[in-house]
């Protein structure tokens, strides 16, 4: 674990946690944006941000590359140092993460794409696919969520969109799906 932990600094993605907020200690100047709400937070080096369980941060540093942090293990101090471009260059990850982190994003991607074009067989089975190898990842239950609506299953995509704010409360879009669900208008 302490392998990982002092590559974190290279990584895009971090693992997600569905447990207690975990606190962001950066080793530089940044700014930390909730991805759920755009609230932007500056943050001297050395300093300490809670971050929320399943939430997502982008942080964006001068003359660093920008990370993208989504949850991490619960009740610890994750310690994060953005690389510089060519600190990026020569102590490059190994290409197994950058592929896992980048598979990830695309097969996110390809879910949604599937569940817009309505395409519920499939996007069920992608979904299924990514639960069973992301089981904390609570953003798969607004996904989830959105099929059952799909398949006119409103009360039971209500009660898991209901469940899925309480894992993610600040995720903009989320709380938009299930007020139109309760509201009665189509999401």
């Amino acid at each position: 674990m302490d392998a990982f932990r002092s590559a974190l600094s290279y990584l895009c993605l971090v693992a997600v946690s569905s447990a207690a907020a975990t606190k962001l200690e950066l080793g530089h100047d940044a700014d930390v944006i909730d991805m759920a709400d755009g609230g932007a937070t500056k943050v001297s080096s050395g300093g300490r941000f809670d971050l929320r369980s399943n939430g997502a941060y982008q942080i964006i540093a001068p003359g660093r590359l920008p990370l993208l942090v989504v949850g991490a293990d619960a009740g610890e101090t994750l310690k994060i140092s953005a690389p510089t471009p060519p600190e990026a260059v020569r102590d490059r990850l190994s290409g197994e993460v950058d592929r896992k982190v980048g598979d990830l994003m695309v097969r996110l991607n390809d879910l949604q794409d599937l569940v817009r074009r309505k395409r519920l067989e499939e996007a069920e089975a992608a979904l299924g696919r990514l639960r069973a190898e992301n089981p904390r990842l609570g953003f798969l239950d607004f996904v989830e969520a959105s099929l059952l609506f799909l398949r006119g299953r409103r009360e039971e995509a209500l009660a898991l969109g209901e469940k899925a704010l309480k894992a993610l409360p600040d995720y903009a879009e989320g709380r938009r799906f299930v007020e139109q669900l309760k509201g009665g208008k189509t999401p």
